[in-house]
């Protein structure tokens, strides 16, 4: 079978096992799991031994932990529990530079503007959502894991070079925390609704490209509006058999599908992004409105509603990017010319 083959069934697999983990067990927001499995395995690189599976889902478990202290300062003393929220996300923007770390970063800096927003709400749901998203993390290592003892690389290959990196990781981190403390601002007016758009902004701030800005937006926008129809398609075929398992074909389909593109282009960084946010928008689309239909809410109107605020998360990315690289470039043209 030929390697972009076996990584396609790879990430297909990894994620179909992970809705089954994350739904079958019934934790909160279970969509994390396939989503997190997405983000562990579009790299197409190897596993962790399972031996350091559990050390590391305990740390991570550990520093997720610190927005349960970081919600009563963010509400008692909002401009220290500010400014220390910006520095966790920041501290994981520098970790996640690099593909091999980048799941690692984003579920960090998720976890802290999730579980300190979850907070302010209340603490013991800040502390559900602790343990929902080390066993979130935790499923989706063991399913990438075990879809590779399916579908392994042949031992000959060596992973393909991913391209440079552009940006230091100074410019990274002050792009993310730019990116990431206004949706966290908006996340907290409503903690319990806004949690997509979040995680989306989360997402989007690790990504680093070195495309053309423009070129960029017009692809982050229609990745986003593509993951959306694929998600609202899934959920309404959905309807016709409302089973776990028809939820886990559609969604191993779906990952078939962008696994395709993926690897068909393997070496490209940027076709690598487009996909991956076509993965997350989906989840952050299907999850919720599978929820949506278990609660009694109106799942058009609340889709309409999450599909807006997750493609006003993409404009205002679109927005920072241009501006950033507006301050930056003026930048270095200033340095340049001190160099003359």
């Amino acid at each position: 079978m030929p390697t972009e083959a076996k990584r396609c069934f790879r990430l297909a697999l990894a994620t179909a096992l992970a809705v089954i983990g994350g739904f079958g067990t019934a934790i909160d927001m279970p969509y994390l799991a396939p989503l997190f499995a997405v983000l562990v395995g579009i790299g197409g690189a190897p596993p962790m031994g399972l031996g350091k599976v559990i050390p590391l889902t305990l740390v991570v478990t550990l520093v997720l932990g610190t927005g349960v202290w970081l919600a009563p300062l963010v509400e008692g003393f909002p401009v220290t529990g500010l400014l220390l929220v910006a520095v966790g996300v920041a501290i994981s923007a520098w970790f996640s530079v690099g593909k091999a770390n980048a799941a690692i970063g984003s579920l960090l800096a998720a976890g802290i503007t999730l579980v300190s927003g979850f907070g302010v709400v209340s603490l013991a749901l800040a502390q559900s959502l602790v343990s929902s998203m080390g066993m979130a993390f935790l499923i989706a290592l063991l399913t990438y894991w075990a879809a590779y003892q399916c579908f392994p690389n042949p031992v000959h290959e060596t992973v393909a070079a991913t391209e440079a990196v552009e940006t230091s990781r100074d410019v990274h981190s002050l792009r993310s925390v730019m990116l990431v403390m206004p949706a966290y601002l908006f996340f907290l007016i409503n903690p319990l609704g806004h949690a997509p758009v979040m995680l989306k902004t989360v997402a989007l701030s690790t990504n680093d490209s070195a495309k053309d800005t423009r070129l960029a937006a017009r692809e982050l926008l229609a990745a986003t509006a593509l993951g959306g129809f694929l998600g609202i398609s899934v959920w309404i075929v959905l309807r016709f058999s409302p089973t776990l398992w028809m939820l886990t074909v559609w969604c191993a389909l779906v990952m078939l599908f962008i696994g395709r593109h993926v690897y068909l282009h393997r070496g490209s960084n940027d076709v690598s992004l487009f996909w991956k946010d076509v993965g997350v928008t989906f989840f952050l689309i299907l999850g919720p409105a599978l929820a949506d239909t278990t609660t009694g809410k109106d799942p058009y109107q609340a889709f309409a509603f999450r599909f807006g605020m997750l493609f006003g998360a993409a404009i205002y990315v679109v927005f920072v990017s241009f501006l950033l690289e507006s301050v930056l470039g003026q930048k270095a043209v200033a340095s340049q010319g001190q160099t003359y």
